[in-house]
């Protein structure tokens, strides 16, 4: 109101327009901004970011190829570009702009890391979509797109696990231990993978091996109500009753009401 032809409050009312969702104004605002000033970079990243988002995905490469050419260091149209390629199922080249927009980013984005995680599931690397899905969700667990992503990786760990599963439920300990350290030796950042052999080695009543392997899932994510429990149990065993509560205090945290540390913190006041 004070300056209709202000260029820096325009450039903020059209990221809030995008924020807001409201593309088309959006869009509108940073054309605007293009009329007054054709290589502004914030108004071309700000065209491409809108098309994307209405689904016009040759607009927005055309655009973002343009911003690339002013700023070649720009994280963010490394980091569109890259959810552009995903729209296209083109993996690799998702990867190359993620990972791009990952070394030139000076801060940790949450849909940075899902967005790496859907493209390396794509490419069926479970390993490391697995593991961007926990970066994901550590810095936002309410991530949607982590969320969803390891929704569908979870059905793959499953199938890779079962066999595990089985020896462990048939109650065959050592069988089952060896067939977890198996599959730890090829998706090595599953927290999943940890769990369960630190959980085989606690049936076996090796308490201090189950609290390593519980720890190395631990280091993998930090967010596990499974993995806690397991150090509440692991530190009950051992005579650590501080830890112990600290640790079932946790999985509850992260899951109210698990019966597992329930039990583990009415066994602690016994």
């Amino acid at each position: 109101e004070l300056d209709r032809g202000s260029v820096d409050a325009l450039e903020g009312l059209g990221w809030t327009y995008f924020k807001l969702g409201r593309h088309k104004e959006s869009l509108e605002t940073f054309e605007a901004i293009r009329k007054k000033d054709k290589l502004h970079t914030g108004a071309i990243e700000g065209v491409a970011y809108n098309y994307f988002k209405m689904g016009n995905l040759a607009k927005a490469k055309e655009y973002l190829n343009i911003a690339l050419i002013e700023n070649p260091n720009s994280s963010d149209s490394h980091l569109i570009f890259g959810f552009v390629a995903l729209r296209e199922s083109d993996f690799p080249a998702a990867i190359r702009f993620f990972e791009k927009a990952h070394r030139l980013s000076i801060k940790k984005d949450p849909d940075l890391y899902a967005g790496m995680g859907n493209a390396y599931l794509g490419s069926k690397d479970y390993n490391r979509a697995d593991y961007c899905y926990n970066r994901a969700l550590e810095l936002s667990f309410k991530n949607q797109l982590a969320i969803a992503g390891k929704g569908q990786i979870f059905t793959v760990k499953q199938a890779v696990m079962a066999e595990g599963a089985r020896l462990l439920a048939e109650g065959n300990v050592n069988a089952a231990i060896e067939e977890y350290t198996k599959v730890e030796k090829i998706y090595p950042d599953w927290p999943e993978v940890y769990a369960a052999k630190g959980w085989a080695l606690y049936k076996k009543g090796d308490y201090k091996e189950a609290h390593a392997e519980f720890t190395k899932g631990l280091q993998r994510y930090k967010l596990s109500y499974d993995i806690y429990d397991g150090l509440g149990w692991c530190f009950l065993k051992l005579g650590q009753a501080d830890d112990a509560q600290q640790s079932f205090r946790k999985a509850l945290e992260l899951f109210p009401g698990y019966l597992s540390s329930q039990e583990g913190l009415k066994q602690l006041k016994k």
